[in-house]
């Protein structure tokens, strides 16, 4: 009988979350350099908040393609710069073993790209003016990344701006 309540309460919850208008969001694999962590499905609903934060309209305003678009052009940087790097340093695992490991991944449903830091934490980025910042500390994505990676590894940089 437990069992039985138990599978229409969480059926009623995913119902009401179709409802709401959420919609599933699958969090990519990273490749090469970091550490690659699968995550799982994850029910997200489609807000333009961030706590009390102005929210800029060219946010608001960006379409999917351009937000695919843009997100895919700065993963794969990210990833070939990466790799180039820990080539030529000779690291075959970037996992932080002291801390943790990075995740970066894309949030389509909040067009967003999401950090997972062992170092600065979680933060979401926005595409701001062709840059990736968050809007919370206006921390743009590639200073973030850039830094922690130099004061872990030492003399990395980025080869494009993101």
């Amino acid at each position: 009988m437990r069992t039985t309540q138990t599978l229409i309460r969480s059926s009623r919850l995913i119902s009401r979350s179709f409802a709401k208008g959420a919609v599933p969001a699958l969090r990519q694999v990273n490749v090469a350099g970091f550490q690659l962590q699968p995550t799982q499905i994850r029910w997200n609903s489609i807000s333009i908040t961030t706590e009390g934060v102005e929210i800029p309209e060219s946010v608001k305003n960006l379409t999917l393609e351009q937000y695919d678009v843009s997100a895919n052009e700065t993963l794969e940087s990210v990833y070939c710069d990466l790799d180039d790097f820990f080539d030529t340093k000779g690291i075959s695992d970037a996992d932080v073993e002291e801390s943790g490991s990075y995740v970066l991944n894309k949030q389509p449903p909040n067009k967003q790209l999401w950090l997972s830091s062992p170092i600065s934490g979680p933060k979401r980025f926005d595409l701001v003016d062709g840059k990736w910042i968050s809007i919370r500390d206006n921390l743009k994505l590639l200073d973030i990344l850039q830094t922690e990676i130099n004061d872990i590894y030492g003399d990395f940089e980025f080869t494009s701006e993101f």
